[in-house]
């Protein structure tokens, strides 16, 4: 066998490749858009509680109890915690699905557009080498 069909497989098998991963990409994108509008659209706000908890949880004596219970480092934990739930509430759960959406979208494309510079499959026909296949001498 000639290598040209070999290149022309590989290539229309490359192109194939890359036009499902920029659908997904693209599915990736419009999906996760949408799932943030309506995240975004249906969020409640509830203003009352919103400013209630913070303002316990910034007071002096809170923060004093934290550290004295479990030391800076649960006060900071404490802290990221807060910080990581409150990604997951409200409207900021449209933000968060926002960006994630976007980097997973962004990261299909690079997959997509990287993909021809990739090294072929090894020449020997083993799945896995490397190096071409050695002749055996005889003795």
């Amino acid at each position: 066998m000639s290598p040209l069909p070999q290149a022309q497989a590989h290539l229309e098998r490359l192109e194939r490749t890359q036009t499902r991963l920029y659908a997904l990409g693209y599915f990736i994108l419009v999906g996760g858009s949408l799932l943030a509008a309506w995240f975004y659209r249906t969020a409640v706000t509830d203003e009352r509680s919103a400013a209630l908890i913070p303002a316990a949880k910034n007071t002096k004596t809170y923060e004093y109890q934290m550290e004295v219970y479990g030391g800076r480092s649960n006060l900071l934990a404490t802290e990221v915690r807060d910080w990581f739930t409150g990604l997951w509430q409200g409207r900021h759960r449209a933000d968060t699905v926002a960006v994630l959406t976007f980097v997973a979208a962004l990261l299909v494309f690079a997959a997509a557009y990287f993909l021809p510079h990739l090294p072929e499959e090894p020449a020997s026909g083993k799945p896995g080498s490397s190096l071409p296949e050695t002749p055996k001498v005889r003795q």
